[in-house]
């Protein structure tokens, strides 16, 4: 069962990543033309120390470096869709922790929602980089050690910028965000304090500049997609067992899906 399991989600995701490279290569040739004619004036043309002195700038260079390989449309689509939306999805649903199988396609919201954004040719590789590596540091540190919070904050939001967000509220809610309330307001204390820190040290956005071309133009998807894997983690969490009935789950993320698709549209 298990197997089968595997196989038949292993097939899902390599249909959906050949047709976003599909869609990158026939639909969206001069988004990835324009990402190649302006990664030579980005971070890749700094040493990485120059760049890890702004906020987000570890991301602002990784991105920098993807953007660089976009030699052609074909290689363009490949680095869009296996190296950032797929990675992407393959990490929300290890952090949806979901008990049964058939919440699985919901996983797909978020890199969905990341193909809209990306159809603004201003939006940088950086931001899904930020959205995957926050999300791989989530998935390794140990829910235990609360407190070392105080030191992976600020260093997750000087390196990656606002996406550090997502670490933050998907770590509230594996905590247990409902019975330790007082963790919660700590980690958002250390987030919010981080934060206007790094506003008083910067003249753009804080945490948002490595993500957009015009910084203050920020499209509203950059803000809500976080959001977005947040809500796809709680209503899973409130599943107790493994046999326990999904349908309220599914329901609510498919209703926060709608608030946030319009959302979306309403400030797009």
């Amino acid at each position: 069962m298990e197997n089968r399991s595997l196989f038949w989600k292993v097939g899902i995701t390599t249909v959906f990543a050949v047709a976003m490279a599909l869609y990158w290569y026939f639909a969206r040739p001069m988004i990835i033309e324009h990402l190649y004619s302006i990664s030579h004036s980005g971070a890749l043309g700094s040493q990485l120390s120059a760049c890890l002195m702004s906020v987000g700038g570890l991301v602002a260079y990784i991105g920098s470096f993807l953007q660089s390989l976009c030699t052609t449309p074909a290689i363009g689509a490949l680095v869009m869709s296996v190296v950032l939306a797929i990675p992407l999805q393959m990490l929300v649903w290890n952090e949806m922790e979901a008990k049964t199988d058939a919440l699985f396609l919901q996983s797909f919201i978020s890199s969905v929602l990341l193909l809209w954004l990306t159809g603004d040719q201003d939006v940088l590789p950086a931001y899904p980089v930020a959205l995957i590596i926050a999300l791989i540091v989530s998935a390794i540190i140990d829910r235990k050690l609360i407190y070392a919070d105080i030191i992976i904050i600020p260093v997750l939001y000087w390196l990656l910028g606002a996406a550090a967000w997502v670490y933050v509220l998907v770590r509230i809610v594996h905590c247990g965000w409902r019975t330790t309330w007082w963790m919660a307001a700590y980690m958002l204390i250390v987030q919010v304090v981080i934060w206007f820190a790094c506003q008083s040290m910067s003249p753009a956005p804080t945490g948002f500049a490595a993500y957009h071309n015009d910084p203050s133009c920020v499209p509203a998807l950059t803000v809500i997609i976080p959001i977005v894997i947040m809500l796809m983690v709680i209503p899973v969490k409130s599943m107790t067992d493994k046999d326990a009935s999904y349908k309220g789950a599914m329901i609510a993320q498919l209703v926060f899906l709608l608030i946030i698709t319009a959302m979306a549209v309403a400030f797009s």
